[in-house]
């Protein structure tokens, strides 16, 4: 849920917030190794005060691990507010649905049209060729932009560190 406590001055950006516990140093200086979902804490919390209306589900939900930059000095054990930017689902579904299919189909034209000038008919067997080509191109297109975006788009931001939590005990 998002909080209406968010941070403003973190690019005007809506987040999706979930909560998660930090578990261990990460593998590259100043990360953190954090899991979602541990001991009832999944984030769908009306209030931080109280009972947890969802614990059971929670403790079914599979944990998630995930490296976060250490940007609220946390420490092993603090509960802290994650927070993934909504826009980067909608740059994920372009990247890898619409940058691949639009190389096909200029992959299928462009070779449709070259065989068209060199043959001087249109041959199935050019456009399938030409398909083929522009989706390699497509895909290994996404491919690059997605690696860049995993490490700076769609990197989860530490937004908080909450020290006390009612109803939600991280050392059950």
């Amino acid at each position: 849920m998002l909080s209406e406590n968010s941070n403003s001055a973190l690019n005007k950006s809506s987040y999706q917030e979930i909560l998660a516990v930090v578990v261990k140093e990460g593998t590259k200086k100043d990360f953190l190794l954090c899991e979602k979902g541990v001991n009832g804490l999944c984030g769908n919390c009306p209030s931080k005060e109280g009972e947890c209306e969802v614990g059971s589900v929670a403790k079914e939900e599979a944990n998630n691990f995930f490296e976060i930059h250490n940007t609220k000095n946390a420490s092993i054990g603090d509960v802290i507010r994650v927070g993934i930017v909504e826009k980067s689902l909608w740059i994920s579904i372009i990247v890898s649905y619409l940058i691949p299919l639009l190389c096909l189909l200029i992959g299928m034209t462009g070779s449709a049209l070259i065989s068209l000038h060199i043959v001087g008919e249109i041959k199935d067997g050019y456009a399938i060729i030409g398909s083929l080509v522009g989706l390699l191109i497509g895909v290994t297109i996404a491919w690059m932009i997605a690696n860049y975006c995993v490490k700076n788009v769609w990197a989860p931001q530490m937004l908080g560190v909450l020290k006390n939590i009612k109803g939600c005990d991280k050392n059950k």
